[in-house]
């Protein structure tokens, strides 16, 4: 048997003890992963993923309310085969219906889909680490994002600084992105 993780064990507490506001705080944090997990694996919409996400939530947290979920099941793991699941439901159900609105979708390899997670949590991070340089610094790295191919002179105009200057604050600022995503990623 597999031993329980602490997700698995705050949640299944939460749902005996009836703690709505524990219920609430890990609702708020898992439902965001299901829809972006929907998002990359099987490339939902944002109103499918949304759905399928809350759909889940609320089908394992009838399922653990009664009692029809071994304890060594990892609750996180199970809400994304759930969310999944609820997707593929949904595509049946308005296949069927005749009301689908959404084009053949296909589904991403694992090798891509973990590649797509592994990029968009770089991104988050990177995102981060950006929004804590100084406001000067922070400027510059956006500007050099929109402007690739802006040159030292041509920056140095935008900010009116030298151009040596802007390659100095350039210079600063990538180790400190750099120093700051190591941290990150490493955490």
């Amino acid at each position: 048997m597999q031993e329980t993780t602490p997700h698995t064990i705050k949640f299944i507490k939460a749902v005996n003890a009836d703690d709505t506001e524990a219920l609430d705080a890990f609702s708020k944090d898992i439902i965001p992963r299901l829809k972006e997990y929907l998002k990359i694996t099987v490339k939902a919409n944002n109103h499918m993923a949304e759905e399928c996400a809350h759909q889940a939530f609320a089908v394992v947290l009838d399922r653990v309310i009664k009692s029809n979920i071994d304890e060594g099941v990892n609750i996180i793991g199970y809400m994304l085969i759930s969310a999944r699941n609820e997707y593929f439901t949904m595509l049946r159900k308005e296949s069927r219906e005749g009301s689908a609105v959404f084009e053949e979708q296909l589904i991403s390899e694992p090798e891509e889909q973990i590649e797509l997670l592994v990029e968009h949590e770089r991104e988050k991070i990177m995102q981060k680490c950006i929004e804590e340089l100084d406001s000067k610094s922070r400027e510059l790295i956006q500007y050099m994002f929109k402007h690739p191919d802006a040159s030292f002179l041509k920056m140095s105009k935008v900010f009116k600084i030298s151009p040596q200057n802007v390659r100095t604050r350039k210079s600063r600022s990538i180790r400190a992105l750099a120093k700051c995503f190591k941290r990150k990623s490493e955490s």
